[in-house]
């Protein structure tokens, strides 16, 4: 699960960390998300408690924006389509009630704040499966 990396003007660099989530429950309600912090590192609610740092290069956090969108299925955390300064936290996340399986797959890219370019991309999904 790791990532597709960018950088480039003034020493700002992030990572994404692209691949599949998942978190699978033998009964309830399964969640899985993955949140983006403002303290530059990454964490998962899935099986493995997964994390990572998002922001590798220079900079404050502030110089970075955040854009999920959706390919398959639909969030219930988050907002698809719209960027977010990571000046804040932000969660992109699903879960099923019951037996059952969701599933969404998103791009997701950072870009540099001051010209708008995209340093990093990468496609998660996020599976959420109650058996």
């Amino acid at each position: 699960m790791r990532a597709a990396s960018g950088g480039g003007g003034g020493g700002l660099a992030a990572v994404v960390p692209a691949g599949t989530y998942f978190k699978d429950i033998p009964t309830g309600t399964a969640n899985v998300g993955i949140t983006f912090a403002n303290t530059g590192n990454w964490s998962a609610t899935d099986d493995d408690l997964s994390t990572g740092t998002w922001k590798t290069g220079t900079g404050v956090v502030g110089d970075y924006a955040i854009r999920w969108t959706t390919t398959a299925g639909a969030l219930t955390t988050g907002t698809s389509g719209s960027w977010f300064p990571l000046s804040s936290s932000i969660t992109y996340g699903i879960f099923q009630t019951g037996s059952g399986n969701n599933v969404c797959t998103g791009t997701v890219e950072i870009r540099r704040v001051v010209d708008s370019v995209v340093i990093a991309a990468g496609v998660i999904s996020l599976n959420a499966t109650v058996t």
